[in-house]
């Protein structure tokens, strides 16, 4: 008898040694509109975010019937044609309602019509509807930064766009030569404080395009595991119920995606400092007043003006329990990528 009750302390030892934190509080969150006119309320949202779970989540649908992001692939020379496609076609234009109202706008769309190799199926359900309701194709993962621009709007003012990332927006066909073209686009995610009637200049995009990617999966039993993908480094700090908190060894890197198996993709995420990370889970359980008798402890008064370091996620769901979590991404040996220069010359009138 020793010597199981011996074994099973032993175990229990085995299966926590990697967790470093206390566990997170079983909390059901609910705010009003007025709690976020109370003082430094957003930073205890996040707070309470942080250092809580919900288990009365329920639990996650299994899905029969799915297709995982990283199962759409082409093959190296349709991603090839697809970008040759783009780089003949893509233009500047301004945002439709914009051009619509005469009025200045604060964005750039570089438009694009691509031949989506739809199949006869697909052709014949366009024919009969005018749409196409198919699974998700490659377009959607194509990725576009901006390298470099010189912008000028009518007031010779020189544009700064707020990020290099930019949206991406694919939808509208055009039948062309004999052929169903579906248009693509990628949107600037605002200017600042400056508009523009005409806008003239150039962009300098980089495409990628995916052909392969690679996955690795997570449940509640990595807890404390560094894992390693697309040369990235990635410590998984806690997995219970609806969430999950991971480190990133450098936050710069956007090529990581998350995929939350049998979820609907209805889930929020937070970034911290992983220093302030920290300090709300070694003082959990904390009220709003208790929280801002701590607030220049945390460091949140000065949390902008310093280097953080490390980054820390927080993804929580609304939905269900987390049970599997995939980080996948394009693997960069099998990228088709180019840098487009795209000539703006934009007048709304």
């Amino acid at each position: 008898m020793k010597q199981i009750l011996l074994l099973f302390i032993l175990s229990s030892v085995i299966a926590c040694h990697n967790k470093e934190y206390p566990d997170l509080i079983n909390k059901q969150l609910k705010y009003s509109d007025k709690d976020y006119d109370k003082k430094h309320f957003q930073d205890f949202s996040v707070y309470e975010d942080v250092t809580t779970k919900d288990n009365k989540t329920p639990k996650a649908k299994i899905v029969a019937k799915k297709q995982y992001p990283w199962e759409i692939s082409i093959s190296q020379k349709r991603a090839e044609q697809t970008m040759h496609q783009i780089e003949k076609s893509i233009t500047a234009v301004t945002d439709g309602a914009s051009d619509y109202n005469k009025a200045p706008s604060s964005s750039i769309y570089f438009s694009s019509l691509v031949d989506n190799f739809y199949t006869k199926e697909q052709l014949s359900q366009y024919e009969k509807t005018e749409s196409i309701t198919s699974q998700r194709s490659i377009l959607d993962y194509i990725k576009a930064t901006v390298k470099t621009y010189d912008l000028t709007n009518e007031k010779n003012e020189k544009v700064q766009l707020n990020q290099n990332e930019l949206g991406l927006n694919i939808g509208g066909f055009e039948e062309k030569n004999e052929k169903l073209l579906e248009r693509i686009a990628f949107s600037t995610m605002g200017m600042g404080n400056l508009e523009y009637l005409t806008l003239k200049g150039y962009v300098n995009i980089e495409i990628e395009i995916p052909v392969e990617y690679g996955k690795v999966e997570i449940t509640n039993q990595n807890i404390g595991d560094k894992i390693s993908i697309g040369g990235q480094k990635i410590q998984i700090l806690e997995f219970d119920a609806n969430v999950i908190h991971y480190k990133l060894s450098d936050n710069n890197s956007k090529k990581i995606s998350i995929y939350i198996d049998n979820c609907n993709g209805n889930y929020g995420r937070v970034e911290i400092p992983e220093n302030v990370y920290n300090k709300f889970r070694n003082n959990q359980g904390l009220d709003y007043n208790s929280f801002l008798k701590k607030y220049k402890e945390f460091d949140l008064d000065k949390i902008e003006n310093t280097n953080q370091g490390d980054y820390v996620s927080i993804l929580k769901s609304d939905d269900c329990q987390l049970e599997k979590v995939f980080f996948y991404c394009p693997v960069n040996s099998k990228l088709v990528k180019k840098t487009i220069r795209v000539p703006v010359n934009i007048q709304i009138k």
